[in-house]
């Protein structure tokens, strides 16, 4: 999946994404499904899910990717904002 806020991107699994967040899980793979669609990228299919800067800036986006896979923040002093993040999201 690539999440992508304003021109910044970041790729991580749906299967991860799906595991920490109730919000992702239904987001991806519910009946409302809100990605982009799916793109051809070098033979593969690959999901896009556009957020507005204004839900997540793009030190946010980098923070609840490193969540996802390390189960721990990576940016101690955006502590209040990692908080918001992952009341967004249900992580």
């Amino acid at each position: 999946v690539v999440l992508r806020t304003g021109s910044h991107e970041v790729r991580v699994y749906e299967d991860v994404l799906c595991h920490w967040s109730p919000y992702f899980q239904a987001l991806l793979r519910g009946p409302w499904v809100e990605a982009t669609g799916h793109i051809r990228e070098d033979g593969e299919y690959i999901k896009k899910v556009d957020f507005d800067t204004d839900i997540i800036t793009i030190r946010g986006l980098d923070a609840l990717a490193y969540f996802v896979y390390h189960g721990s923040h990576a940016y101690n002093d955006l502590e209040p904002d990692i908080l918001d993040i992952e009341e967004y999201f249900a992580l």
